[in-house]
């Protein structure tokens, strides 16, 4: 697969042994168009799954982002990153690296078989920063994201997904 070199997968695998993963790419001959997308394999990476597009990207270019993913108790993929398009490289950008504008952070929860259950803008707000985090244990499921200068967590209970 090709992906971002400079924005890793996201991988985790299942209570069966079923490797999940979720990457960035920004390559023009990706299967739908550059974007985020899923994937999985059965036999631990020798083959996969037909990727499934997260979210395709309206521009041509965006900041480098991490996704990141997690597994529930009931297999489910839990996949977040920030949606950069729009954010525009800020005035010392060359000095600080800092982005300026609104971006969201993105949720896309796929079932065991790579079903989309949920996908979209999780939050919004000053969100330029490229590496919200997840994970989960015991039914629930914690999001962390900056907006601005704050921290932000948010916890889900996983059980209406089971």
């Amino acid at each position: 697969m090709n992906g971002c070199p400079d924005a890793g997968p996201g991988m985790a695998f299942d209570s069966k042994g079923r490797m999940h993963i979720a990457w960035f790419t920004g390559s023009d001959k990706a299967s739908q168009g550059q974007g985020f997308y899923y994937t999985s394999s059965d036999d631990r990476g020798t083959t996969f799954s037909k990727p499934v597009p997260i979210h395709l990207l309206s521009e041509q270019w965006i900041p480098p982002t991490t996704q990141y993913l997690a597994i529930d108790n009931y297999d489910n993929s839990w996949v977040v990153f920030v949606n950069s398009e729009g954010l525009q490289k800020s005035a010392d950008y060359e000095e600080t690296y800092q982005y300026e504008g609104n971006g969201t952070v993105q949720l896309a929860i796929l079932d065991r078989d790579g079903n989309i259950i949920q996908n979209g803008a999780f939050a919004s707000g000053n969100i330029t920063k490229h590496y919200p985090y997840t994970s989960g244990a015991n039914g629930a499921i914690v999001i962390s994201w900056i907006n601005g200068d704050d921290a932000k967590l948010a916890f889900i209970n996983t059980n209406k997904y089971a």
